[in-house]
């Protein structure tokens, strides 16, 4: 059974300790980043494998790991994620990876309904509608654009209009850049919160998000952020951020490695924004800071959740030009898992994803582009989405990939 691989991805904003610090000095550049779509164990764990007597569990996705168990009988147990040909399940509450092979399916069970190529969410719960709702409070207006609801308790309706017009072609916008036709939105819900404590409140009860405070996040089908104390240019850049990971999960499935989930949403919201709303595809824009306070970080279930502040493209770009001799290359960069890309050097691994897109897209080598979105729609049909794939794709090895983007960050873009 060939399966793709599909990577956890969660991830919200910037450690509370660097915004302290940051508090006493003018903050340094950072890339526009909202916070990401969180993990849907519970969309994933729908799937299951019914695997036969003696199949092993590893800690790791290879052959040669250390075994966590053996299983003494024919069991079903809840899948968790997948990379190439092994399959993460869920056994006695630890998880652990399995090769999916003839050898290891159960026969003897009642068929089990195959597993599909790519994972994609399924439509959003009423309970999480109904949560947002609850914490928007009964004032709260509502409008259908583009197959999303839109719902905030925000009484600027130039704001609210401005909001609209852009959440009216992100689909449009992502498939221009992508090549891929996104599925309709499935009743996602986009909640503007006009005041940061009623957002909070929101995110603190959300399953996803423990004990945390962030500024905007994906999770559930419902992308939320908070308007307080943001300019309209912002919120702009962080809807299309937030927004931009509904449209990849819809589109390319659950679980994409981070580098090419956040690379894709932090490309989109890299754009400048025209007056009728529409992402000037390609452009950068230019953001300036905006300081946010925060508390605390929290780690869930693999998910890194904490708290930042949008610089935009531009502030992405001169960090990156800057940090080129910390830079990852692009087979360290594309083989982060979600922990790693929010670990040291975050800020540097956003920027890098984004601009990465940005040059396989407009680094001025159309078949770098064309294969770029031949990968991507490998991808959205069950391939694998590592960088191994992504250089086979188009034709060129990682490092001499690596070479031609670190010359176009100096020269190129912006």
């Amino acid at each position: 059974m060939t399966v793709r691989a599909r990577r956890f991805h969660a991830v919200a904003l910037l450690a509370a300790a660097g915004l302290v610090a940051a508090a006493q000095e003018p903050p340094p550049p950072s890339p526009v980043l909202g916070a990401p779509a969180a993990f849907d164990r519970q969309a994933v764990e729908q799937q299951h494998l019914r695997l036969a007597a003696g199949t092993a569990i590893h800690q790791a996705a290879a052959r040669r790991t250390p075994l966590i168990a053996r299983l003494e009988a024919a069991t079903e147990l809840p899948v968790v994620d997948r990379r190439g040909p092994w399959a993460q399940v869920r056994y006695r509450g630890r998880l652990g990876w399995v090769l999916v092979d003839e050898a290891a399916l159960d026969r003897s069970l009642p068929a089990a309904p195959s597993l599909p190529a790519v994972l994609r969410p399924p439509p959003v719960a009423a309970e999480r509608l109904d949560a947002a709702r609850r914490h928007l409070g009964p004032q709260r207006s509502s409008r259908t654009v583009a197959g999303y609801v839109l719902e905030s308790d925000a009484d600027d309706a130039a704001l609210l209009d401005r909001l609209a017009r852009l959440l009216g072609r992100l689909d449009a916008a992502f498939a221009a850049r992508s090549g891929l036709t996104p599925p309709p939105p499935n009743g996602e819900l986009i909640a503007v919160f006009a005041r940061r404590d009623a957002y909070l409140a929101f995110a603190a009860a959300d399953p996803q998000l423990p004990q945390v405070e962030v500024v905007g996040h994906a999770s559930g089908g419902v992308a939320a952020l908070a308007a307080e104390g943001r300019p309209p240019r912002h919120l702009e850049s962080l809807l299309a951020h937030e927004v931009a990971h509904l449209i990849i999960r819809r589109t390319l499935g659950l679980n994409l490695p981070p580098w090419l989930e956040e690379g894709l949403a932090e490309d989109l919201a890299y754009c400048r924004i025209d007056d009728d709303g529409t992402p000037l595809l390609g452009s950068v824009n230019d953001l300036p800071p905006v300081r946010l306070a925060a508390r605390t970080f929290a780690v869930a279930d693999g998910a890194v959740f904490f708290a930042e502040r949008r610089a935009g493209g531009r502030a992405a770009l001169r960090e990156l030009r800057a940090g080129l001799r910390r830079l990852p290359s692009l087979a360290e960069l594309t083989a982060l898992d979600a922990a790693a890309f929010v670990g040291d050097g975050r800020r540097l691994h956003y920027a890098a994803g984004g601009f990465l897109v940005r040059y396989l897209l407009d680094g001025g080598d159309p078949r770098l582009a064309a294969g770029f979105r031949a990968f991507l729609a490998a991808v959205a049909s069950g391939d694998e989405a590592g960088g191994a794939a992504l250089a086979k794709r188009l034709g060129r090895d990682l490092p001499a990939l690596d070479r031609g983007f670190r010359r176009w960050l100096r020269e190129g873009p912006g």
